[in-house]
């Protein structure tokens, strides 16, 4: 989908979303939400505040589940790439804080000038595949909201989740953005899939090592160094897309042996897990029912990963969906 885009000193190239969503509710004679409302008016304030050098650019992005979200782009000069600000991410400062929109747009403005690159960053590695695997890594997505991306994209199905590949830029530029790869890619690099999926296991576990923590100290709360834990929490230590860390190699094998216990996997988002070791004495029918209902009331409809709860047979190696 084609950017909405302005410069300072000029005219949009294309009707800015406030007024597309006004014609929109006019034809349909409904009256715009205030969400759709503040984000009209901060997109064109945004605008208004940008420097005469600026680029300010809008564009609805799929998110993970299909989920589309309008999102700001500020782009200096000749430079390329720019982080997305997620302007619906921002009605909870302006509708419960208090904040005005005039400061909402100002703090985006100095954070996109912050995470602006302090060099011109050179994609010509894109054409190179043997420097882009040095930074692939793998984010798992629910198979069935993101029909439509996976139709795009290479990907490994496990159980009702895909493995999709991307590549995760560096510090000295975007640090955690990431560029998901296509199909395209693939062709343009003359390599196959085994050979993504291989090299991107190789690199993750370097760039994105294995966090396994007891819930407790994940959540701050305090530690008995008397008694176990009964849940953890694994991720990677980015925190970023940090579900995918149990398909390392030998990463649930390990911790089912050090637990000696066949393991429950309960997809708290795409970016970590839980993990509960499995005791005789308990009952664990309801664990479906207690992550759907999270899911619901908990995480952000664009970082869900599955309703579906998954079991580690430690005997058999193999990780499939638990059915009670």
């Amino acid at each position: 989908m084609k950017e909405t885009e302005y410069k300072k000193t000029g005219n949009p190239v294309i009707i800015d979303p406030q007024y597309r969503m006004e014609c929109f509710q006019a034809v349909n004679l409904e009256e715009p939400s205030p969400l759709e409302c503040f984000t009209g008016e901060l997109s064109r304030e945004i605008t208004k505040c940008a420097e005469p050098e600026e680029t300010v650019s809008f564009k609805s992005v799929r998110k993970n589940n299909g989920i589309q979200k309008e999102a700001c782009f500020v782009r200096s000069g000749e430079t390329k790439i720019a982080p997305a600000f997620y302007l619906d991410d921002f009605y909870d400062e302006y509708y419960k804080n208090g904040r005005t929109v005039r400061q909402i747009a100002e703090s985006i403005l100095y954070e996109a000038r912050m995470s602006m690159p302090g060099r011109k960053i050179s994609f010509d590695f894109w054409k190179d595949y043997n420097e882009v695997k040095k930074r692939l890594i793998i984010k798992l997505v629910g198979y069935s909201g993101n029909r439509e991306l996976l139709a795009e994209v290479p990907y490994d199905r496990i159980e009702d989740m895909a493995a999709i590949y991307c590549y995760l830029m560096p510090d000295d530029g975007m640090q955690g953005g990431t560029i998901t790869i296509r199909n395209e890619h693939l062709l343009k690099w003359g390599i196959s899939k085994e050979t993504l999926n291989a090299d991107a296991f190789e690199s993750c576990q370097i760039l994105q090592p294995v966090c396994i923590t007891g819930i407790c100290e994940a959540l701050g709360m305090p530690v008995d160094n008397n008694e176990d834990d009964d849940m953890f929490v694994i991720s990677n230590t980015s925190k970023i897309f940090g579900a995918s860390s149990v398909l390392y190699p030998g990463v649930l094998e390990k911790f089912a042996a050090e637990k000696d216990a066949d393991i429950f996997v309960l997809p708290s988002s795409i970016h970590e897990m839980i993990l509960v070791p499995e005791k005789e004495d308990q009952d664990y029918s309801t664990l479906p029912n207690i992550v759907r209902e999270t899911n619901r009331t908990e995480v952000e409809p664009e970082e869900v990963l599955s309703d579906s709860v998954y079991y580690y047979d430690r005997e058999a190696g193999v990780l499939s969906k638990y059915l009670p």
